[in-house]
């Protein structure tokens, strides 16, 4: 605001002074001609008479006395050729003398008063000549007057040094006004304005701005307060609101939990219960036929396979919802799965499928040896139970931007896209008449979430599926 009315004040009142000190200029340079002319026309008259009179010695000594009065003035007479007749100081230097003789020419020529500055830059002198006639009009020769601007510019460089120091005085008295008014009227309430902002900024929004005056900062530190009046209370409704969302959550998580228990346990009853009936029969068929060896072996054989049943559904249930800490070990990956389809290779001929390894790079990573195992052998039992009688299981380990990737494929029945978007949830199975419990591939999840993987399916129904792996390396684990 202070540079501005500086600004303001010097381009208004500097185009005044200028305009002033151009005026001054055109009034004093029109007051010189106006002198110089009436000086030209009072000598023209007794300048003619001595001529006509062949007097030119009293022009002469008219001329040296005009010059003893004023010393800014020389008076010079030219005949019609333009040659000086009266010169009582001499013609004056070159420059000079030659503005002169050009300007005497002119009028000779023209027989018309003229006057001219010289030089037309930063004009020092002006120039006057008029035509000398006789009684018939006859030209006799021109008089020329000359007159130093000495005095003009200087009365021109006072008024322009008096105009600059008027506006000096008034930009510096607008700058200091300024300063002062802006410093307690503007500076003061905007700075504590900006200090308010900056506390509900960083979230405070206790203190309220001083409401004293009624001018426009004021209104704005009303209408501020009006704000942080409103946003108190925003805050206060968000809190209630974030606290009854706490309370809901907390008890859709307590609902949630006991629906999962109630979903756990009904699940739990069937898969368990299944084995333990058929458990039931053949015990009771064992003490019904005790003296019948072959027929005890036989049912002692299911006996043995449900208890075997019912045993993999509770580790797995235990796999699935324990949470032991991972042991990571430095471990080559594709040694991990070489060992697991070794110990699978009797189930896949027993199935009449071919397992096997493709070929591929190293692929070192830190990971918990157990738990990868474990991956890999619920994938693969799962692409053994979904293949068909000559069908073919492959697996694949590769690496690939600073990923490992597991990928186990078959050729096997397939997934509709129904079944797929289940494939991880606890407890479904396609597959529970033939043992399925449906917690593999959900173990399978937790433990590659666990070492920071991922896992994806892709499968056509009727033409088999395909299970990857992807898990960081030793470098970016």
């Amino acid at each position: 605001m202070t540079a501005t009315t500086a600004v303001t004040g010097l381009l208004l009142f500097g185009g005044y002074g200028t305009w002033l000190v151009r005026r001054e200029q055109r009034d004093l340079e029109a007051s010189v001609r106006r002198e110089v002319t009436f000086l030209g026309m009072s000598l023209r008259v007794g300048v003619e008479n001595a001529i006509r009179d062949r007097q030119l010695a009293d022009v002469e000594e008219a001329s040296l006395r005009l010059e003893g009065i004023d010393t800014n003035v020389d008076v010079y007479v030219f005949d019609p050729q333009g040659a000086p007749v009266v010169a009582p100081g001499g013609m004056p230097a070159e420059e000079l003398r030659v503005a002169l003789v050009g300007l005497v020419a002119e009028v000779a020529r023209t027989g018309e008063t003229r006057t001219q500055e010289h030089p037309e830059r930063d004009p020092r002198r002006i120039l006057l000549a008029t035509p000398l006639l006789s009684d018939d009009g006859d030209a006799l020769g021109v008089l020329a007057v000359t007159r130093p601007l000495d005095d003009v510019n200087e009365d021109l460089l006072a008024t322009a040094g008096a105009v600059a120091a008027t506006v000096g005085s008034f930009v510096l008295l607008a700058m200091l006004f300024g300063l002062a008014i802006g410093q307690t009227r503007l500076a003061g309430p905007l700075s504590r304005l900006s200090a308010g902002m900056r506390r509900v900024r960083e979230g405070d929004l206790g203190d309220a701005l001083p409401e004293v005056g009624d001018d426009e900062i004021v209104a704005v530190a009303r209408e501020f307060n009006h704000m942080l009046r409103d946003l108190r209370e925003a805050r206060q409704e968000a809190a209630r609101e974030a606290e009854a969302r706490r309370e809901a959550l907390r008890s859709l998580e307590v609902a949630d939990r006991l629906i999962t228990v109630g979903q756990l346990s009904a699940a739990v009853a069937h898969e368990i219960g299944s084995p333990l009936q058929v458990l039931l029969g053949r015990a009771r068929s064992l003490a019904e036929r005790a003296d019948e060896p072959d027929r005890v072996r036989r049912h002692a054989d299911i006996l043995v396979r449900e208890a075997e049943r019912i045993t993999r559904i509770v580790s797995q249930l235990l796999a699935l919802t324990r949470r032991r800490p991972t042991h990571r070990e430095h471990l080559e990956l594709r040694a991990v799965v070489s060992d697991v389809l070794d110990l699978l290779e009797i189930e896949a001929k027993r199935a009449e499928l071919t397992l096997r390894l493709a070929d591929g790079p190293q692929a070192w990573l830190a990971a918990d040896p157990d738990q990868l195992r474990q991956v890999v052998l619920n994938l693969v039992r799962n692409a053994l139970a979904a293949g068909h009688r000559g069908g073919r299981v492959t697996v694949w380990v590769s690496s690939f931007e600073g990923r490992h990737e597991v990928a186990v494929e078959d050729d096997g029945a397939g997934m509709s896209p129904e079944v797929r978007a289940r494939a991880f949830e606890p407890l479904f199975t396609t597959r529970a008449e033939s043992g399925g419990t449906g917690l593999g591939l959900a173990v399978v999840r937790r433990i590659v979430d666990e070492h920071g993987g991922t896992v994806a399916v892709t499968s056509t129904e009727g033409a088999g599926s395909r299970f990857a792996v992807t898990l960081p390396t030793e470098e970016s684990s």
